[in-house]
């Protein structure tokens, strides 16, 4: 088993090719790193120790199989990059087995799952505590992060109350985006998958659907006008900032993912110092060193923030407007000090 002196760790899955991206990166450097395939420890592909070394000492991470062993504290950074749940590779490995057993499993691999995302200092990119479990799917609490920080957010409001619904469409002048509190993708029968998009609804919509809108809560927003729209990446105090023109086409006015970016123009934006300060200033309020944000200008060249993704995708950013996003995820993690 090799002892590793200061490498980085990182926890992902196994067809994450971002990640694929920068350890190419790490290795033309020489930096040692750890790739744990969160996926694949379910069964005989993988294993994981926590461990200590002596009573009362440092803990110690350290595997059998892709033989490995680093201490805690030598631990040099840790990159978060969205891990899945554990999954069999062999389709009948518990088909002998009761629902009250596979809880019990999947209750156990989420205790040891969260006792090794919480136990190891230093510094990570980005740690589940700030990233995933309060961050994630938490549109209000970024926008209230963000407004603190000083920039500018669309009025909204989350309800089952088809009244306040109404009154609320009525006082955005009767036009509002209707976005999905928790952002969802659903697999088909045929390998497919399918999104929930932004749409605009108006008053007459929400009348005619007055019946079922106390089935469950439903986001809503003022519809902001767009000049353009932003996806910008933060690495640690790097700045990546892509325009988006999705009003070139009408089909991609409204939420352009319907048809990928193949069909909206993108490039680099130069965002405003005022801008990038404010969003920096939020990065350090939400806890996180990596983002994917997302932000609307408006025609009078105002600047809207709409959400933050700490586990974001930034893949086809740098395919189409070649900034150096992973090389810059791979200098900060090699060098967190800076």
């Amino acid at each position: 088993m090799n002892t590793l002196e200061n490498p980085i760790v990182i926890f992902t899955h196994s067809h994450e090719v971002n990640v694929d991206r920068v350890i190419s990166i790490l290795r033309e450097q020489g930096h040692e790193y750890i790739r744990i395939d969160i996926d694949s420890i379910i069964d005989l592909a993988n294993d994981l120790t926590i461990t200590e070394e002596s009573p009362g000492d440092e803990l110690c991470l350290c595997s059998d199989k892709m033989g490995f062993k680093v201490r805690s504290t030598k631990i040099r950074s840790v990159w978060y990059r969205r891990p899945e749940w554990p999954k069999p590779t062999k389709a009948d490995m518990f088909s002998s087995w009761t629902q009250q057993e596979i809880d019990f499993l999947k209750g156990e691999y989420s205790g040891f799952l969260w006792s090794l995302y919480t136990t190891f200092p230093g510094y990570w990119m980005n740690r589940p505590l700030y990233g995933t479990h309060l961050l994630e799917h938490n549109k209000l609490y970024q926008m209230q992060i963000a407004k603190k920080s000083g920039l500018c957010v669309p009025r909204t409001i989350i309800s089952n109350n088809p009244e306040q619904i109404l009154s609320f469409a009525k006082s955005c002048n009767g036009r509002i985006a209707v976005k999905c509190i928790r952002q969802r993708v659903f697999s088909n029968d045929d390998g497919t998958h399918n999104g929930i998009y932004t749409n605009i609804v108006n008053i007459a919509d929400l009348v005619e659907s007055k019946a079922s809108l106390s089935v469950c809560p439903v986001m809503l927003q003022e519809y902001i006008e767009k000049k353009i729209e932003l996806r910008i990446t933060i690495v640690g105090k790097q700045v990546f900032a892509c325009a988006i023109h999705s009003q070139d086409e009408v089909r991609t006015m409204i939420d352009w993912r319907r048809y990928g970016e193949k069909w909206v123009k993108h490039e680099v934006f130069v965002l405003p110092e005022h801008v990038k300060g404010k969003l920096l200033e939020s990065m350090k309020s939400w806890g996180i060193v990596f983002g994917a944000i997302d932000m609307i200008v408006t025609p009078e060249n105002n600047y809207v923030f709409l959400e933050v993704n700490p586990s974001g995708q930034y893949g086809w950013i740098e395919g189409l407007t070649g900034m150096p996003i992973s090389r810059a995820i791979a200098e900060v993690l090699s060098n967190p000090n800076v």
